[in-house]
């Protein structure tokens, strides 16, 4: 990711903002002399508002209440719930996809990892052209099947592997993919 982000200010230096939302991502990126505009959450987490808003979601709720085809089992039981609800951010995603749409910016590049839902509801509903990088492999089998559901929403993807450029285009990815140089 730092890769990308240094080859797009050098190229694209007078039309290029750097955002973090991290404070260890923040002091990287100053090592490098990369001047970015930290996005941090205000106010403290209200854990029984955050909790509630996750059982009603996930439990059986909206996401997770559906039963696997031909079953009676809903899909909740038997997910690992204490991983999704780790990852569980509630409101903070909208925040700073709000935000983020407040600035004034045609593409953008972030993480392609499945941890980081914010580079995906950027890709999906913004409307603007998101790259997804993606540092580690997309050799597994998440990636697999939203191949082959259709649930990637990036414009194009950037990869550190010819190996993953090869998995891309052999389960039909028909996006833009690049090699991070």
């Amino acid at each position: 990711m730092l890769q990308v982000a240094l080859r797009e200010i050098w190229h694209n230096s007078e039309n290029c903002l750097v955002v973090d939302t991290d404070d260890s991502i923040h002091a990287i990126l100053e090592q490098y002399a990369i001047s970015s505009m930290p996005l941090r959450a205000q106010g403290k987490v209200n854990w029984s508002k955050r909790d509630s808003a996750f059982r009603e979601l996930c439990m059986p709720g909206k996401q997770l209440g559906i039963s696997f085809p031909t079953t009676e089992l809903p899909i909740w039981k038997v997910i690992a719930m204490d991983r999704l609800n780790f990852w569980y951010m509630g409101d903070l995603i909208s925040s700073w996809y709000k935000y983020l749409l407040a600035l004034d910016w045609q593409k953008a590049y972030v993480s392609a990892d499945l941890h980081n839902p914010l580079g995906w509801a950027l890709a999906k509903y913004s409307g603007r052209q998101v790259v997804g990088v993606k540092v580690a492999s997309l050799r597994t089998r998440e990636w697999y099947d939203m191949l082959h559901t259709g649930g990637i929403p990036f414009s194009a993807l950037i990869t550190e592997k010819e190996s993953d450029m090869r998995f891309l285009k052999d389960n039909g990815w028909k996006g833009e993919c690049y090699l991070a140089t």
